[in-house]
C-alpha cells in the first residue's frame, strides 16, 4: 500500500520559465501557492498571490498563513547587465529577499534555492567544495551571498547551481 502525502508547496517567480513549469508539475499532486509580481498568474496553482517579494511584511504574513512544507525560490534579478548597472537593486532582489525567505522557514520547511553557475567565476574547479568561488559580476556575487544566507539561516535546504536558457 502506497501512502502519498500532499504537501503545501510555495513557489516564488511563478510566472517565470522555471517557476511556471514547477507549478504545472506539482499542481496535480500538491497544494501549490504561486507567488508572482504580475496582476494574474499564468500557470496552474491552488492559490495565487501577486506581491513584491521585497515587501517583507506582506511576504511574512502570507508565509505564516500558508505554512508551507516546501519553498522553491525561483524569483530573482537574473539580468546580468541590470545587476551591474543597479548593484543595490541586485542586492535587494538576490540577497535581501532570500534572507527574508530563509528567516521565515521553520525546521519543518525545506527551502530550495535556485542559484547560478555564475558563482564560480573564472575557476576551473566546479566541484562542490566551495573553495575559490570568486564571481566576476554583480549577479554572481549576489547569488553567492544568497547561498550563504540560506546556509546560515536554514536547517533544511538545497542549493541548486544552474544556468537556465530559454524563452
Amino acid at each position: 500500500f502506497f501512502f502519498h502525502s500532499i504537501m503545501k508547496v510555495l513557489i516564488t517567480g511563478a510566472n517565470g520559465m522555471l517557476g511556471s513549469t514547477l507549478c504545472r508539475l506539482y499542481h496535480n499532486i500538491h497544494e501549490v501557492f504561486a507567488f508572482h509580481r504580475d496582476l494574474e498568474c499564468l500557470t496552474a496553482y491552488s492559490e495565487s498571490f501577486s506581491l513584491q517579494l521585497m515587501d517583507t511584511h506582506q511576504f511574512q504574513l502570507l508565509f505564516r498563513q500558508i505554512r508551507p512544507d516546501l519553498v522553491i525560490h525561483c524569483a530573482g534579478l537574473t539580468n546580468v547587465d541590470r545587476c551591474e548597472k543597479d548593484p543595490e537593486l541586485a542586492i535587494e532582489a538576490n540577497e535581501t529577499v532570500i534572507k527574508n525567505i530563509a528567516c521565515s522557514c521553520t525546521a519543518e520547511t525545506k527551502l530550495v534555492y535556485l542559484s547560478t553557475d555564475q558563482v564560480y567565476g573564472k575557476t576551473a574547479d566546479y566541484s562542490e567544495d566551495n573553495d575559490g568561488l570568486y564571481p566576476v559580476n554583480q549577479y554572481g556575487r549576489t547569488k553567492l551571498q544568497g547561498e550563504k544566507k540560506v546556509q546560515e539561516l536554514c536547517s533544511d535546504y538545497i542549493v541548486v547551481r544552474t544556468n537556465i536558457f530559454g524563452w
